[in-house]
């Protein structure tokens, strides 16, 4: 495998001691379209956040040149010249698990591990099998591993020099402080793709693609049980696929009961599988928003990111009303 260029913290993460760098600051790595088995990023734990964002370089899984770039929304040959996420263990098959899409260097793309991986690796999404032939090329991505509470956010700016002293005056009673903000009863936290041994066109498919979310319920909500939804949108924003609820899946090492029975403040890891109707043609599916709640509130969110108000769903009006737009 190909672990050229790796800094002291990706080298560590090889060698299974990410759990100790997680509050690590992101690195830049070179991934190359030659090596079937990919850029290695070592083991992660099921829930595992893997962050990503492109910065440069052009590749191609075929011909004499690299001029494909996987961060453009039109790349040459589509999907083909995608980054993968992948399982690849020290022994046995390579498996895909997620792709990367375009338009990263804006939104930085996030996987989350659907279970424990024993290696994650990234590689070009070729299809041939003819790896040493594909064109000399690389790409370079940010990727950060950690969980979604502690992966690096942009820090705030530095506060202005305290201003010389003034004469003393009369001093002012105390302000009462400002109220903490309520946390919302109903929590998405991450939204991503991965590939799942599913139920999907009310049958049994393996590595079936899914849109998957972590959620959580901050307080108990009584007899008002919660749903959890889906909504599958195509590239002219028209719903094309309506999910009532999760899709059934197999070999997870913790499949989360029915949302009724979800226990407030853990979180669950929830999938929805795309039907075939969906994976091309008109009614290709470009975005999904998943929604979670009950009658009286909900929130929801949008995968890849854009802007939710764009679009139209059933519990529009009550996302809006929580967050006080």
């Amino acid at each position: 495998m190909n672990h050229m260029g790796l800094s002291f913290f990706m080298a560590a993460i090889l060698a299974g001691n990410a759990q100790s760098l997680y509050s690590a600051e992101s690195d830049i790595l070179e991934i190359s379209p030659k090596d079937e088995r990919g850029l290695s990023l070592g083991p992660m734990k099921a829930g595992t956040v893997l962050r990503l964002q492109y910065v440069s370089g052009k590749w191609k899984g075929w011909g004499a040149l690299p001029s494909a770039s996987p961060d453009d929304p039109n790349v040459e040959g589509g999907e083909r010249n995608r980054v993968a996420i992948v399982s690849a263990p020290t022994s046995g098959p390579v498996e895909l698990l997620s792709l990367v899409p375009a338009d990263t260097a804006r939104q930085a793309f996030e996987f989350t591990a659907p279970r424990n991986l024993e290696n994650v690796a990234l590689r070009i999404n070729d299809n041939d099998n003819n790896w040493a032939t594909n064109p000399d090329g690389h790409v370079k991505y940010r990727v950060t591993i950690g969980t979604a509470s502690v992966i690096p956010q942009p820090a705030a700016k530095q506060s202005l020099p305290a201003k010389p002293p003034v004469a003393p005056t009369q001093p002012k009673p105390p302000e009462a402080a400002p109220p903490a903000a309520k946390q919302n009863t109903f929590e998405i936290c991450s939204t991503s793709t991965s590939y799942q041994h599913a139920v999907v066109d009310s049958a049994w498919r393996r590595n079936a693609l899914c849109v998957q979310a972590v959620v959580r319920l901050n307080e108990s909500v009584g007899a008002k049980a919660p749903s959890l939804k889906a909504y599958f949108y195509n590239k002219n924003r028209q719903l094309v696929l309506e999910h009532k609820h999760p899709s059934l899946v197999q070999d997870h090492p913790d499949p989360p009961p029915a949302p009724e029975r979800f226990l407030p403040g853990r979180k669950y890891m929830v999938f929805f599988g795309v039907n075939n109707s969906i994976e091309r043609g008109k009614d290709k599916w470009k975005h999904a928003i998943i929604v979670f709640g009950n009658r009286d509130k909900a929130a929801a969110e949008i995968y890849p990111k854009e802007d939710i108000a764009q679009f139209d769903f059933p519990e529009k009006a009550l996302v809006i009303k929580g967050r006080g737009k």
